[in-house]
């Protein structure tokens, strides 16, 4: 018995300095430029993979068939990266068949969830936030962020669940598989890191705390796709949209200082039709061309690559790449949260400050947040301006126009998947009583 019990501890230790945390790494699994070129239907493909993947029934090349080239190599990269995350030897779960309701909530490899998360978390940076837009940009960014750090906790459980499991394995039992997100919430409560007599509040540091998060945020930007589907029926201006998401979703779960943030950033953002533009570089690019043929017919000025950034035309600055802003405002959001993470209590005042500091480094002219959605043709005054000038407002009026129309199909596509995956991750919540009130 002696000798059975230091080989499992010699096998668990082995195991434990081999994990891998690939999902929560500083540097993404799959490089930027390749998520950059993802639309928001592929991002929607990703979460579709990371439910339907480990499904009994699921057909691959099937799926994969159905995909365009820059989604499989995304989707692919996924799959190398949540192999080495659950380390070697360790299988996925089998979850429920393709296609049919999962069983019970949560029956969702909680590794594939969390590398769809992180697609997603780099895709709203590098698709929903223009060049120029600094201010913007840092809330955003601090989403991001928010969400790999919760991402790591979730893949810290995984770990740990697998070594709890293997340690109490015996021979000839089936083969010990990495988790669905309900087995960690179940793990969590059974081994007592949860405490059960103090639901709904979580401990800090778990994989429930992470989920939580992560949702979170899956479920306010869902919100605000949803909202702006819904302006003017329901909502007279997509700002009124976007505000409603966000009470809905996380006003009562923050305190001022985070309040504060999330205002500057709404002060800060773009037009919708900006963001619009900018959410797919593909179709940019058509409908670019089909605007050219259209108003300036052959043989006239045509638009300049949207790498060429010698020109101030505003319809040119839609497909420039963010990486320099970027890189640019990395440093500043991380030596910002991490403050705000070291000084929960004190610290809040002038992290408000700082941020503020932040965005007025470069002041945008005073726009509303998102306007343009209940006014697709843009409103122009009469003015003295000769043919040309006339051509290119209507050329941007036309562009506007139908990456909007864009925008909307691939919310669509976004919402078929999502909400019913936030669906079960709520019923999972409401079956544990893990929904944790406690303000940030």
């Amino acid at each position: 018995n002696n000798n059975n019990n230091n080989n499992k501890k010699s096998k668990k230790n082995k195991l434990s300095s081999s994990h891998n945390y690939v999902l929560s790494n500083a540097d993404p699994f799959a490089p930027l430029k390749e998520i950059a070129e993802l639309t928001l239907k592929d991002v929607a493909m990703s979460f579709r993979f990371a439910v339907d993947s480990t499904r009994r029934d699921f057909q691959s090349g099937k799926f994969m068939s159905g995909l365009l080239p820059r989604a499989q190599k995304v989707v692919d990269r996924m799959t190398t990266a949540t192999g080495m995350a659950r380390g070697k030897g360790i299988p996925a779960p089998v979850t429920g068949g393709e296609g049919t309701p999962a069983v019970v909530s949560g029956d969702i490899d909680a590794l594939n969830f969390c590398a769809a998360m992180r697609v997603f978390a780099e895709w709203r940076v590098l698709r929903q936030v223009p060049p120029g837009y600094k201010g913007y940009a840092v809330g955003m960014t601090l989403g991001q962020k928010d969400i790999v750090q919760n991402i790591a906790k979730i893949e810290q459980a995984v770990h740990s669940f697998v070594d709890y499991r293997i340690e109490r394995s015996e021979d000839g039992e089936e083969p010990v598989t990495s988790p669905t997100l309900r087995d960690l919430l179940r793990y969590e409560v059974d081994t007592g890191i949860q405490d059960v007599s103090k639901l709904p509040r979580l401990k800090e540091k778990s994989a429930a705390m992470g989920l939580l998060w992560v949702r979170r945020q899956l479920q306010y930007q869902t919100a605000i796709f949803a909202n702006v589907m819904d302006v003017p029926t329901r909502f007279e201006s997509t700002r009124a949209a976007v505000q409603s998401a966000y009470d809905e979703v996380y006003n009562k779960y923050h305190g001022w200082a985070v309040q504060k943030i999330f205002s500057y950033s709404f002060q800060a953002a773009p037009d919708a039709s900006e963001i619009y533009n900018y959410m797919n570089p593909h179709r940019l690019e058509e409908v670019q061309m089909e605007a050219q043929s259209r108003f300036l017919g052959d043989g006239k000025r045509r638009f300049r690559r949207s790498d060429d950034q010698s020109s101030d035309n505003p319809l040119e600055r839609f497909g420039r790449h963010i990486g320099k802003e970027w890189d640019k405002l990395a440093g500043n959001v991380v030596q910002e949260w991490d403050k705000l993470a070291r000084n929960v209590g004190q610290e809040w005042d002038k992290v408000a400050r700082n941020v503020g500091q932040i965005f007025g480094q470069r002041q945008q002219q005073p726009q509303s947040l998102t306007p343009s959605m209940e006014a697709p043709a843009l409103e122009t005054e009469v003015l003295d301006v000769d043919d040309s000038d006339a051509k290119e407002l209507e050329m941007e009026n036309y562009i506007n126009q139908e990456m909007e129309k864009d925008a909307y199909e691939h919310i669509r596509a976004y919402l078929e998947v999502a909400v019913p995956l936030l669906a079960d991750l709520e019923s999972l919540f409401d079956e544990f009583n893990m929904d944790d009130p406690t303000k940030v």
